[in-house]
């Protein structure tokens, strides 16, 4: 697979990667467990240094069915690229069904024992920011390289929580200060500590909209 997209200002320090495989991807059949595989990644080795691959799938259910929640219509977003610790970003041109958004994100770099960095969100460009909780219960380090699927390597298995040293991956579900009817949503990310880079992050949120098509016929 050849990636679409490509940032790298120099490959033997950081680069990161993006490529469409909807097409390789999009046939596979729901509610069962696909096996994935990726090789061939350059990475470097030794201290301080991460490496990892992602992979995004948003589901279409095709129609609402009132009796699969899941597939009330939503708004997807999905950004790409390499925010190093301090960034913000803001979607809009929607009306939320409820007052609650899901949103996962991609870091690197994350320290556990570091903290100072955040992520916060907020509504309609107003009011006060929540800050994100982390897998641990903390407000003041929401990297420090965990995924709930991460798997310990030998040295590391008699830790509990294992931390990877190296990526995080988490979904939110957002709720504390989202009302239904809200049209704007404001991320932002910062560090009084700890650094991290986010590539990866995407926010749903469920629509009050309904479009409805006509076709006539006569």
């Amino acid at each position: 697979v050849a990636p679409q997209r490509y940032d790298a200002s120099d490959t033997t320090i950081a680069y990161l990667a993006h490529a469409e495989v909807t097409d390789l991807i999009g046939d596979l059949s729901g509610g069962v467990e696909h096996i994935i595989s990726v090789g061939d990644v350059l990475t470097r080795e030794g201290l301080s240094c991460q490496a990892g691959w992602s992979l995004t799938v948003v589901y279409d259910h095709g129609a609402w069915d009132a009796a699969v929640p899941t597939s009330v219509p939503r708004l997807v977003t999905l950004y790409e690229g390499n925010v190093n610790t301090v960034g913000s970003f803001s979607i809009d041109g929607f009306v939320s069904a409820s007052g609650n958004a899901r949103m996962g994100y991609l870091f690197f770099e994350g320290d556990r024992g570091t903290v100072g960095d955040f992520m916060r969100y907020r509504a309609n460009g107003t009011g006060a920011f929540t800050t994100i909780t982390n897998p641990f219960g903390q407000t003041n380090n929401i990297a420090v390289s965990y995924s709930p699927s991460a798997v310990a390597f030998l040295s590391q298995s008699a830790r509990n929580p294992f931390v990877n040293a190296s990526v995080d991956v988490g979904v939110i579900d957002a709720a504390a200060g989202l009302a239904p009817g809200f049209t704007q949503l404001d991320i932002v990310f910062g560090s009084t500590g700890d650094g991290f880079a986010v590539t990866d992050f995407a926010v749903s949120v469920p629509l009050a909209s309904i479009q409805v098509t006509v076709t006539p016929t006569q």
